[in-house]
């Protein structure tokens, strides 16, 4: 699965991590750089808005239950 941005968050929330305020907060213009991953290949690097400032943890477990 990829999430990318809010995508992340809402993927985190959803396999029971947690999504919090940061200590630390960035807003402004930056340039999506799409340049070092084949999986983008093609995209354009675009200017766009960021904000960041949440953290998320998620927490590695093992599902229990029968298999087959």
């Amino acid at each position: 699965m990829l999430g990318i941005c809010y995508g992340m968050q809402l993927l985190v929330h959803e396999l029971g991590g947690e999504v919090r305020k940061g200590e630390t907060f960035e807003y402004g213009l930056t340039r999506v750089n799409f340049s070092s991953d084949p999986l983008f290949s093609g995209v354009k690097s675009p200017n766009t808005r960021m904000s960041q400032g949440e953290t998320t943890e998620i927490r590695s477990s093992r599902h229990e239950g029968n298999s087959g």
